[in-house]
């Protein structure tokens, strides 16, 4: 997947962009959420074998992208971000955008399909 690199051990881009520019945007490809930080510590970390990888805040999972001058979205609109978002949710998790609207499960609607809940089930626990 195209977006692994920039997915994983990914600490320390984001630290480095926080040193240099004070700010890093982060964005989320299962729950497509964007946010920037100025604390790296504010985002959880997982290891990796090549280095520390950072959580989601909002969905937990650990497939944040931080838009730095060597990402995909960097220099890109937030309408191109989002697509290209989009695009690597639906190649990592099979879940294309226009599904989102169709199912009530927050579960779902985060990108949670590879979580504990949505694991070995064969779908949602909450859906139909």
């Amino acid at each position: 997947m195209e977006h692994m690199r920039e997915s994983t051990a990914n600490q320390k881009t984001a630290r480095k962009e926080i040193e240099e520019r004070g700010k890093v945007k982060l964005c989320c490809i299962p729950c497509l959420k964007t946010w920037e930080i100025t604390d790296i510590s504010s985002v959880d970390v997982i290891p990796d074998t090549e280095g520390m990888t950072m959580l989601c805040s909002y969905c937990r999972v650990d497939a944040l992208v931080p838009v730095v001058p060597s990402s995909m979205l960097y220099g890109k609109t937030e309408e191109e971000q989002k697509r290209q978002l989009e695009a690597w949710r639906y190649a990592e998790f099979g879940f294309p955008p226009e599904e989102e609207e169709k199912t009530s499960c927050l579960g779902c609607q985060q990108g949670l399909a590879n979580q504990e809940a949505h694991m070995d089930i064969g779908g949602c626990l909450y859906c139909d």
